[in-house]
């Protein structure tokens, strides 16, 4: 069976536009970025819940990994310039 050069929605299967992923068995599939950006927009727009819930969860990984970078370079500016003397 020939591969379709094109998504269901007519979008082409080409290296901007594709983006693949493995399923839990391992297989891989791809996934139309512009389908999924409009699915996500129409997902946003019309669940206003969703939308405040992602946010929340990106603001609370964005701040949990500002917070691992602080305490992982916390001892990197204690050396003085100049080889300490």
């Amino acid at each position: 069976m020939k591969s379709p050069i094109h998504c269901k929605r007519g979008h082409p299967w080409n290296e901007t536009n594709t983006r693949w992923h493995s399923s839990k068995t391992g297989k891989p599939f791809r996934v139309c970025r512009k389908c999924k950006a409009f699915l996500q927009k129409l997902r946003y727009r019309t669940n206003a819940d969703y939308y405040e819930t992602h946010k929340a969860r990106a603001r609370e990984r964005y701040y949990r990994r500002v917070r691992q970078d602080r305490a992982g370079n916390a001892g990197a500016c204690e050396q003085p310039l100049g080889g300490g003397q």
